[in-house]
């Protein structure tokens, strides 16, 4: 496996890391490096200012059905599932409790679908930031527990 690619439009030898992946591509990353394709996307943004509000408005619209169809394909759960859970708990992180409120350039992003790593079983719904925490942790109660035991020691008093 190759670890070096030569972007096709700055033309410089780079790192495959420097490449975004492409199922598409025989190597399995796109011919443009990654700061060659963010340039060409904003170029073409600042050209197309009509087109992309427009892309921007319907991808704001489909984004929370999207989101809930993805949870759907891979965490096996149904939409009326992921709406009652979302229901359930008031939309809010079954954690820290608090509004999904990490946005991006279309708006707020939707809560993450929680589940054991180990039974695939969806356990409720948690904001970016509990997420990442737990994900870090990898489900381990024990270092979970030293992590809360560090933090009490170590509060800023």
């Amino acid at each position: 496996m190759t670890t070096t690619k030569i972007c096709t439009k700055c033309k410089k030898k780079k790192s495959v890391s420097e490449f975004y992946t492409s199922k598409q591509a025989k190597d399995g990353h796109k011919s443009w490096c990654k700061s060659c394709d963010i340039k060409c996307a904003a170029e073409w943004a600042k050209m197309n200012k009509d087109k992309r509000s427009k892309q921007r408005k319907i991808y704001s619209k489909t984004i929370k059905d999207y989101h809930k169809k993805y949870a759907l394909r891979k965490y096996g759960i149904s939409l009326a599932e992921f709406e009652e859970i979302e229901i359930k708990q008031n939309g809010a992180c079954a954690i820290c409790g608090k509004k999904e409120v990490h946005k991006n350039q279309w708006g707020n992003v939707r809560l993450s679908v929680d589940h054991c790593h180990i039974s695939g079983k969806v356990r409720g719904l948690l904001c970016k930031n509990c997420n990442t925490g737990l994900g870090g942790f990898k489900d381990n109660i024990e270092n979970l527990s030293k992590a809360i035991s560090y933090l009490i020691r170590n509060k800023g008093d």
